[in-house]
Order: C-alpha cells, then sequence, then structure tokens
C-alpha cells in the first residue's frame, strides 16, 4: 500500500506525463521505452567461506553444500 507522501508523487508523476501528452501525443508516444524482462543471477559468497574457527579434523563434516544462484527482479526507468 502506498503511503500518504508517495501517493502524492505518483498523482505528481502522472499529471507531469499526462501535460506532456496533451502538448505532443506523438512525439511523446514515440519517446517510450518498453522491453522485455531481465533476470539477474547473483551469488551470495559469505555462504562459501569456511568459519574462521579452529576445528578438530575428527569433527569435520565430509558434506559439501553447494551454492546457487538466486534470481532477482528488477526494474529501470528512464526519463
Amino acid at each position: 500500500m502506498l503511503s500518504g507522501e508517495r501517493k502524492v508523487q505518483r498523482k505528481a508523476v502522472c499529471a507531469e506525463l499526462l501535460k506532456r501528452y496533451e502538448e505532443d501525443a506523438e512525439t511523446f508516444m514515440q519517446q517510450i521505452v518498453t522491453g522485455d524482462e531481465s533476470w539477474v543471477c547473483r551469488y551470495n559468497t559469505a555462504d562459501k567461506r569456511q568459519p574462521k574457527q579452529y576445528t578438530h579434523k575428527s569433527l569435520l563434516s565430509s558434506k559439501r553444500y553447494k551454492v546457487a544462484a538466486s534470481a532477482r527482479k528488477g526494474g529501470s526507468t528512464f526519463s
């Protein structure tokens, strides 16, 4: 849910876009940029690091865990 401040900002942006459209609709519509989604993979390197404390060899686990890439969606706006 939008806060009061965000609602005011959104209304101001919409009013500005409407004003630009009313001034020159053709140019306004030609300046709109669209695109497809992009997925960005990132790796958390902190999971790969071993703790920096001494552990006896007999207590070490033989299991290795794979660090999986986590996909994050992102968006961009251009003016």
